[in-house]
């Protein structure tokens, strides 16, 4: 087993002072990883990844309990894509040219709520099943997909 160390750092200066913040996050028992650039032609929705209770239980599928670690990276220089992350239910997120989106877990680890208004915590969380893209643009884009488990 490794550890996947992740640095997230940012640096600003503001005013003629600089303001940095770094935050590390070692994640333990790290068995498999999972590395591809997909390109996401216009206008076309692209499956990224497939979780399931086993790598056996689907093609290509990635083992729901296991997964530690998700990133996605929009590589594009000037395009923003949709990530759509889908359960139960689904969420999609628009995400600018050079931005990451990054999930912790794929197990127990998602819910949306629509068409509600009320917020309750207390909700039962569900698997995701997959991840898709879409860019809506007349750009082909490459989207970095990187994956710990």
């Amino acid at each position: 087993m490794a550890s996947l160390q992740v640095t997230i750092s940012e640096s600003v200066t503001l005013n003629n002072q600089p303001i940095e913040a770094t935050h590390t996050d070692t994640i333990s028992g790290v068995n498999d990883v999972f590395r591809r650039i997909i390109t996401c032609t216009a206008s076309q929705t692209t499956p990224l990844v497939v979780f399931n209770d086993t790598v056996h239980g689907a093609t290509g599928a990635i083992d729901i309990q296991d997964t530690k670690y998700i990133r996605i990276t929009n590589i594009d220089s000037s395009n923003s894509i949709r990530v759509t992350v889908i359960g139960t239910d689904h969420a999609t997120f628009v995400l600018s040219a050079g931005k990451s989106f990054i999930l912790g877990q794929a197990s127990n680890g998602f819910f949306a709520r629509h068409n509600d208004d009320s917020v309750d915590y207390g909700e039962t969380y569900h698997n995701l099943a997959s991840i898709e893209i879409n860019n809506g643009n007349a750009s082909t884009v490459q989207v970095e997909l990187f994956i710990a488990s």
